[in-house]
């Protein structure tokens, strides 16, 4: 849609190359799995502590950590998403 409409409002419109550069072993995607082990334990204790019977999540990947700890704790989940589609 946007190759068309660009065009027709008078502006010039051309793609960007980009090169996508991605290693197995690089420094960030090592670091993931690690940096999300610290997160569910870090939340593992507030979730346990306080005893909740229902947690909502907002949905998005920041939200994942929470309600893995929630479903471990056997909390009952909620996810309320804006973007979803039904």
């Amino acid at each position: 849609m946007t190759w068309v409409a660009v065009p027709r409002t008078g502006y010039p419109i051309s793609p960007i190359p980009v090169t996508i550069r991605w290693s197995p072993r690089s420094h960030a995607n090592v670091l993931l799995a690690w940096r999300l082990l610290f997160r569910c334990w870090f939340l593992c204790v507030p979730v346990c502590k306080l005893r909740l019977d229902v947690l909502f999540g907002a949905g998005g990947y920041f939200a994942s950590p929470l309600l893995l700890m929630a479903l471990l704790s056997m909390t009952v989940v909620g996810i309320q998403e804006e973007t979803s589609c039904e």
